[in-house]
């Protein structure tokens, strides 16, 4: 059984690079307590989730504000603000845990392989902080130049 801590600190290590070099943005990762009140009681708050099966099987989450998410979806597609659409934000998330799922799981073990579900997306998402005491779960907690993501993982038995 692959143990907690290297996947915590495979998952970190893949945010960080995917978020660096696609998205042009600095990270650093928090507590809990830093994270701003009213991040949880946000209705603009998109959550991506994609489920992966093979020698581990489990799902991988993603919460971040629709601003922060905007500001991502620019960097990546290389539009403006005002060229926005909603396929473009919806598409970037989805890209985004897609890599992060990927790239997590290749550096988890790079011999076997792994099938991905097509990521499925949530508006008005919620986080419900009591989840970061749940012993069976990897959660994140990132600042990136324009706010918060929260990732989440959850493996299955």
């Amino acid at each position: 059984m692959v143990k907690k801590a290297m996947m915590n600190k495979a998952m970190m290590i893949s945010i960080s690079d995917i978020l660096e070099t696609m998205f042009y943005m600095s990270i650093e990762f928090k507590e809990i307590q830093e994270l701003r009140e009213d991040f949880f009681n946000s209705d603009e708050i998109i959550s991506a989730s994609i489920l992966f099966t093979g020698n581990i099987s489990g799902e991988f989450h993603i919460y971040i504000p629709v601003e922060s998410l905007s500001h991502m979806t620019e960097n990546f597609m290389g539009v403006m603000s005002e060229d926005l659409t909603d396929d473009y934000i919806t598409g970037t998330i989805k890209e985004f845990i897609n890599m992060l799922a990927g790239s997590t799981l290749s550096s988890i073990n790079s011999i076997e392989s792994f099938q991905l579900s097509i990521p499925d997306v949530t508006r008005n998402a919620v986080f419900d902080p009591k989840e970061i005491s749940d012993e069976k779960k990897i959660i994140l907690i990132a600042e990136i130049d324009s706010g918060f993501i929260i990732m989440k993982m959850v493996l299955t038995p």
